[in-house]
């Protein structure tokens, strides 16, 4: 294997861990505000668009002909955390029915500083 295809396969890899990061962190950090379309949008911004920009910034000054394959990876990072996300808020709603006394916990890692919490009538919500 050439150092050139190491190189982009490290990348791509980076990609996908900056993309899940960031969406994530966009995705909390809005909800904490307030559960909207909002959290999505600002993980799509902060996962995928944002580390696009410098993607493609970088590719066109290299004249990188895998640019495809690193944005599908930020893409991909994006769908994971998203997921990620859904299944953690899942798994919480599953806490709650099976456990009455259960009305917080902190998030799933990478999220773990922000919280999920149950209100009677009002369902799941993040806080910070």
């Amino acid at each position: 294997m050439r150092i050139k295809d190491v190189a982009f396969i490290g990348a791509f890899i980076a990609c996908v861990a900056v993309a899940f990061w960031f969406y994530g962190i966009g995705r909390t950090m809005s909800e904490t505000v307030g559960v909207s379309w909002r959290g999505t949008a600002s993980g799509v911004v902060l996962g995928f668009a944002a580390p696009s920009v410098i993607v493609i910034l970088i590719a066109l000054a290299r004249r990188e002909r895998r640019l495809m394959a690193l944005t599908l990876a930020l893409i991909l990072g994006s769908v994971v955390s998203e997921l990620w996300i859904l299944n953690d808020e899942h798994r919480f709603t599953s806490e709650v029915a099976a456990a009455s006394e259960i009305r917080s916990r902190p998030r799933a890692w990478p999220n773990g500083t922000a919280s999920l919490v149950y209100l009677p009538g009002k369902g799941v919500h993040a806080t910070d």
